[in-house]
């Protein structure tokens, strides 16, 4: 489990390695036909992982791809890359 925080700051956990996480947005992406997704072209419980992973703290144990969903859901999120540690600690 890779720890997070939920909008109110709480800490939380995702369960997933992320690989869900991104096929999941494939998908969505794929059916609606689009280049880019924006935050409220995801279903609900969608949305709510992706903004998960996109304040996870990503460790070793996650690796490449725990790098990769963190990456891809900040960027989706609209979050600021700059500001958020996105090397693998």
């Amino acid at each position: 489990m890779t720890p997070t925080t939920d909008e109110t700051g709480r800490r939380a956990w995702v369960k997933d390695s992320g690989l869900h996480t991104l096929y999941d947005l494939l998908r969505v992406q794929d059916r609606l036909g689009k280049g880019e997704l924006r935050p409220e072209d995801l279903p609900e419980r969608l949305r709510e992982r992706v903004s998960l992973w996109s304040r996870a703290e990503v460790g070793p144990g996650d690796g490449q791809l725990g790098l990769l969903v963190k990456t891809t859901c900040l960027e989706l999120m609209g979050r600021d890359r700059d500001s958020a540690a996105l090397e693998i600690r």
